[in-house]
């Protein structure tokens, strides 16, 4: 996770999840951009976006799904 720099505005991360019965490895993408209120938000793709107070809660929330391989495809 310390390869994840503070953004200024947006980033595209990808990572390895486990995930299912079986516990299989499973390739997401996530954006994470900061909301004209200052939060983070992470998209997920559909429905709601998930605020966080600051960048330090969104690697939290990221450590906490144990990902491998996470690499940050965009930056802005």
């Amino acid at each position: 996770m310390d390869a994840l720099h503070e953004p200024r505005v947006r980033a595209l991360i990808a990572c390895q999840v486990q995930s299912g019965p079986d516990m299989t490895w499973e390739d997401r993408t996530y954006e994470v951009f900061r909301s004209a209120d200052g939060q983070w938000r992470i998209d997920f793709g559909y429905g709601e976006q998930e605020p966080r107070s600051d960048w330090d809660a969104v690697l939290r929330w990221f450590a906490a799904m144990r990902p491998r391989a996470v690499e940050m495809l965009e930056v802005a």
